[in-house]
């Protein structure tokens, strides 16, 4: 007798691509288990009662037969939890989201199971939801914590509490800043140094922000990908071009 082992968690639908006439192959970060490929069985049939489940970005609950031998699992049934629809209705909270998603999709390991970081990823998808924060802050937000969590924080470089009019500072030989201009100022060490943690420490003014973002951006993906490259912000200065 087989025995079936079922399984129920939490997922965030990070990007999906169409397989054969009805399917999708979906990446999904999970609660339970990490970042992992799933198999959607004829959701793009206008008729399926999953229609629309599986677009980017939702927050859902799935149920499957958990297969340790199966790179790719089958969902068998699947809910929504939020499809945050205020993100979707906002171009500029759009383009946050999808960078978002763009790094939890390229910058971590499948099957890491770090529940840290799923419920960051919610949280800052239900923040960028809400309309108590900037766009801008919300990723600031979310790429410090991320840095942190993936074992790259800024925290644990001690050139961040270090100042100078040097046209570079640079961290750990890998990923350097340019400092034509001033990027850490006194709000920013704070956030280092002990508030990171809490999204009402972000107050940033957009023009301020901006450097920091690319620059941070930057740090990520020299510190745990160098040969990624960051698509959906390109897509969208394109978008933001022709608006």
């Amino acid at each position: 007798m087989i025995r079936m082992n079922f399984k129920e968690c939490e997922a965030i639908v990070l990007k999906g691509m169409k397989y054969n006439e009805s399917s999708k192959i979906l990446s999904l970060f999970t609660h339970d288990f990490g970042k992992v490929s799933f198999l959607a069985k004829g959701v793009r049939n206008v008729k399926s009662n999953q229609c629309g489940v599986f677009e980017d970005m939702n927050l859902i609950r799935i149920f499957f037969n958990n297969k340790t031998n199966r790179s790719l699992q089958v969902i068998n049934k699947s809910e929504n939890i939020s499809t945050f629809r205020n993100i979707k209705t906002d171009l500029e909270k759009l383009e946050f989201a999808y960078r978002i998603l763009e790094i939890m999709n390229n910058l971590t390991f499948d099957f890491d199971t770090s529940s840290k970081l799923f419920l960051l990823l919610k949280s800052v998808l239900y923040l960028l939801n809400s309309e108590l924060y900037e766009g801008h802050n919300v990723y600031l937000y979310f790429q410090l914590n991320f840095a942190e969590l993936s074992g790259v924080g800024l925290k644990s470089h001690p050139s961040v509490n270090h100042f100078s009019d040097k046209i570079n500072e640079t961290f750990s030989g890998k990923m350097v800043f340019n400092t034509y201009e001033k990027i850490f100022d006194k709000e920013l060490v704070d956030i280092l140094g002990e508030k990171q943690e809490n999204i009402e420490n972000y107050k940033f003014k957009k023009n301020e922000s901006e450097k920091i973002i690319n620059s941070l951006d930057n740090y990520l993906h020299h510190h745990i990908d160098s040969n990624y490259f960051f698509k959906s912000k390109h897509i969208f200065q394109k978008i933001n071009r022709y608006w």
